[in-house]
């Protein structure tokens, strides 16, 4: 993903060091952290840079980890609150409150600035 920030956003929002092998939900479950921790966000009008997502020569080839990406997944699930996500204490005590939403705005809301309904 592209986003810069003053750099009290990585302290206070740290990115969660336990979401192993995800590829698809990480930038808009860093959003939501971010979103819900009370960050702002603005979106340029025009593409600023892109990926060149085409293998290089000497690339090494990503080791998918189905075991890892599946508990990472879960997590993910039960951090945005997900239908069907392990909602139990015990798990979102695992996650902790460095990890999980913020208090300053709530994922509803998140739902409404972004037009973008996970749940």
């Amino acid at each position: 993903g592209f986003s810069f920030s003053k750099c009290h956003a990585e302290l206070r929002v740290p990115y969660d060091i336990n979401l192993i092998q995800i590829w698809t939900g990480e930038e808009f479950g860093r959003g939501a952290r971010l979103w819900t921790n009370g960050y702002d966000f603005y979106t340029p009008t025009q593409p600023l840079i892109a990926h060149d997502y085409t293998p290089g020569k000497n690339q090494k080839k990503w080791n998918h980890n189905q075991g890892e990406y599946k508990k990472s997944r879960a997590r993910l699930q039960t951090i945005l609150r997900q239908d069907g996500s392990d909602q139990s204490e015990q798990f979102l005590n695992e996650i902790g409150i460095k990890y999980d939403i913020g208090r300053k705005r709530t994922l509803e809301q998140y739902t409404n600035f972004s037009g973008i309904d996970i749940m």
